[in-house]
């Protein structure tokens, strides 16, 4: 099918990453997605990620086996893909927004993915809050 495809995933960052290290993380992830034709949108709090790639399906799936052998990322885990009519981020190489607590309180159901350790069924069953989240994000930034 041609058109767009995307994969919705959530990691864990194997240390703790200070701001410079992160600010260069997404120098290099808009860099990469730039040259690759990729946008996105990227959530991070407290060493956690929540993260939408979006582009040409081989381009996609090449660009998630790279991040899930990233030794920046543990406990990778895909929550949703598929093909889309047209990109959910298309202005963005790569959307960014650093969460913090006082904010993550604020969102339904977003305190679950981001601070509270959830069983893989857990996360396996949460695509719908998870894309709400990410479309909140998109609006408000």
């Amino acid at each position: 099918m041609e058109g767009i495809y995307y994969i919705v995933y959530v990691s864990a960052a194997a240390k703790p990453m200070s701001e410079a290290e992160l600010d260069q993380f997404l120098v290099d992830i808009r860099r990469r997605n730039k040259k690759l034709g990729v946008t996105g949108m990227l959530l991070y709090n407290r060493g956690n990620f929540i993260q939408v790639i979006e582009g040409k399906e081989e381009k996609i799936k090449q660009l998630f086996n790279d991040i899930s052998r990233d030794e920046r990322h543990n406990t990778i885990v895909k929550i949703l893909e598929g093909h889309a009519e047209e990109r959910l981020f298309p202005d963005w190489s790569m959307g960014f927004h650093r969460i913090s607590n006082k904010q993550s309180s604020r969102i339904k159901g977003f305190t679950n993915f981001m601070n509270d350790e959830l069983s893989m069924e857990q996360l396996m069953g949460s695509s719908a809050e998870i894309m709400e989240i990410l479309n909140r994000f998109k609006r408000h930034t």
